[in-house]
C-alpha cells in the first residue's frame, strides 16, 4: 500500500510538473540579441550593453558613437574669427561611449593648436544614441565647459548641432562665458 502511494504521488507530481512546464512560454527561445546584448526573458527584447545599439537585424552589435566619427563642417557663430572650421570627431580609447573631438569650439590651445575635448554618447529612449554630453577638455585657457553643452544628431545622420556654452580665462575670476550654438554638416 505504502508503495502504490508513493507510485501515485510520484506520478501527479510528474504531471503537474509536466503541465506547469509546458505553459511557461520562452519568450528568448529564438531571439538572438549579438555579443553585445542580452534578451529580457519577460517580452523577448534584446537589450544592449552600454554604448551599443540594435543594428537593423535587430543585434546588439552597433557602437553608438560610431555615427559621429568623421569630419563635420560648419560656420562659427561664437567663439572666434574663423567663420568655416571643421570639427573632427574620432573613437577614444578611454571607453566604447566617450569620442574625441578635435577643435572643440574652433578655438586653439595652446594657439596653433586646435582644443581637444572628450565627450560621451548618450542612449535615447529609443535605444538610439542621437546626442553627446559630458564635454571636458584639458586645455588650460577654458576655465569650465557648462552641462548643457551637447552635440545632437540629426535623425538623417547627415547635421550635428553642437551647443556651446564654456567659459574661457580672460585674466578675470569669472572669466568670459560663450554660449551660442554652430550647425555642421558631415563630409
Amino acid at each position: 500500500m505504502r508503495k502504490s502511494f508513493l507510485n501515485f504521488a510520484m506520478g501527479v507530481i510528474t504531471v503537474l510538473g509536466l503541465a506547469t512546464s509546458a505553459c511557461s512560454v520562452d519568450n528568448c527561445k529564438n531571439v538572438e540579441c549579438g555579443t553585445q546584448g542580452t534578451c529580457d526573458e519577460v517580452d523577448g527584447s534584446c537589450m544592449c550593453n552600454a554604448g551599443y545599439e540594435a543594428d537593423a537585424n535587430a543585434k546588439c552589435e552597433t557602437e553608438g558613437r560610431a555615427k559621429f566619427v568623421g569630419v563635420w563642417r560648419g560656420t562659427d557663430n561664437g567663439s572666434s574669427s574663423k567663420p568655416s572650421y571643421d570639427l573632427t570627431i574620432a573613437t577614444s580609447s578611454v571607453g566604447v561611449e566617450t569620442i574625441r573631438v578635435t577643435n572643440f569650439a574652433n578655438s586653439d590651445c595652446p594657439a596653433g593648436s586646435p582644443t581637444v575635448a572628450t565627450a560621451k554618447v548618450v542612449k535615447g529612449t529609443d535605444g538610439k544614441h542621437m546626442s553627446l554630453n559630458s564635454v571636458a577638455s584639458d586645455c588650460s585657457d577654458i576655465k569650465s565647459v557648462d552641462a548643457t553643452t551637447m552635440l545632437s544628431l540629426s535623425a538623417d545622420g547627415k547635421s550635428l548641432t553642437v551647443k556651446y556654452k564654456f567659459t574661457v580665462n580672460d585674466g578675470t575670476t569669472a572669466g568670459y562665458t560663450y554660449d551660442y550654438t554652430d550647425v555642421l554638416t558631415k563630409q
